[in-house]
C-alpha cells in the first residue's frame, strides 16, 4: 500500500535509506496554495518511490526544492556519521546504482546527486568546506559559478563549474565552496562511479584530499514548473581503507619482498 508525505521537510526511513520532502527555498510560499511536492513510496522497499511537484509561481530565480532519497547522512543531521563516512583519501568504493525515470511537464530543474564536504569526521553545518553536485539530467537549467574547465571519470565527459563562498537562506549565513559537475549526456540508469569524480576534483585541485564525506543525496533541484521524479531501482555501496593512527613500518630482506594491499 502506498503512502505520501506532502507536508514541508516530512521525513521516513525506508530501510537504509530516508525521503526527505526538502522545500528548502521556498520562503514565505504557501503549501497548497503557492505550490505543492508529494513522495509517495512503500514501506519497506526504496524501488517505485514517486517525488512529484509544482510550482504555480513563475519563479526565474534560484532553487526552491530538492525532494530527496538520503543514504547515510548530512551535516544538518546534528553531526552523526554513518556507514558512509570516509576521509577522501580513505575512499574504496563510493558508487551508487541507478535505474530512475523523470517526467518534466514544464519549467526548470534538474536531477542531481548532492554530496557534502566536512573538514572534520560527521562534521555539522559549520564544519562544511564544499558542496559537489553531480548533474544527472537537467531541464533549462544552467549551473550556479563559473567553467572553470572539463573531466571525464569512465569516458563520461563532464563540465566542472565552481562557485566559492555560496550561501542559501538554511545555512544561517554559512558558505561554502559550489561545484557543479554537469555531465554531457543524460545518465538516469547505470552506475555512477562516486569516488572517481571525487578522486578527479582532488587531483585537479578543487577539493581537499583531508576533507571527510558522510552520505550521498539524490534529488530533483526544482525552480519552477511541475513534474516528477520516479525510482524504478537505487541502490548503494560504500567501502573505505582501515587507516591506523600512528606511523607504519614496513620492513624488507635483502631479497625481493611482496607487498600485498587492498
Amino acid at each position: 500500500m502506498a503512502i505520501f508525505l506532502d507536508q514541508p521537510f516530512a521525513e521516513v526511513r525506508v530501510g537504509a535509506w530516508r525521503l526527505s520532502n526538502n522545500t528548502w527555498g521556498v520562503g514565505n510560499l504557501q503549501n497548497g496554495t503557492d505550490y505543492w511536492q508529494t513522495i509517495q513510496y512503500t514501506p519497506g522497499t526504496i524501488n517505485g518511490t514517486r517525488f512529484a511537484w509544482e510550482q504555480r509561481e513563475n519563479w526565474q530565480g534560484n532553487v526552491r526544492a530538492f525532494p530527496q532519497v538520503i543514504y547515510g547522512t548530512k551535516p544538518w543531521d546534528k553531526g552523526r556519521m554513518s556507514d558512509v563516512t570516509m576521509r577522501l583519501d580513505q575512499m574504496q568504493n563510493l558508487d551508487m546504482t541507478v535505474d530512475l525515470r523523470v517526467e518534466r511537464y514544464s519549467g526548470v530543474g534538474n536531477v542531481a546527486l548532492d554530496l557534502w564536504l566536512t573538514d572534520k569526521a560527521g562534521g555539522g553545518p559549520a564544519t562544511v568546506t564544499t558542496e559537489v553536485m553531480l548533474w544527472l539530467d537537467d531541464d533549462n537549467m544552467s549551473p550556479s559559478g563559473t567553467k572553470v574547465g572539463r573531466m571525464n571519470v569512465q569516458g563520461i565527459g563532464a563540465d566542472i563549474y565552481v562557485h566559492e563562498n555560496l550561501q542559501n537562506d538554511s545555512a544561517s549565513g554559512i558558505s561554502w565552496r559550489y561545484i557543479a559537475v554537469k555531465l554531457d549526456v543524460e545518465y538516469l540508469i547505470g552506475t555512477i562511479d562516486i569516488d572517481g569524480f571525487l578522486r578527479q576534483l582532488v587531483s585537479l585541485g578543487w577539493l581537499s584530499a583531508d576533507d571527510w564525506i558522510s552520505g550521498m543525496e539524490l534529488g530533483a533541484e526544482v525552480v519552477s514548473g511541475n513534474g516528477a521524479l520516479n525510482i524504478n531501482n537505487l541502490s548503494a555501496h560504500a567501502a573505505h581503507y582501515d587507516v591506523t593512527a600512528g606511523a607504519d613500518n614496513l620492513t624488507g630482506s635483502q631479497g625481493a619482498d611482496l607487498i600485498n594491499a587492498r
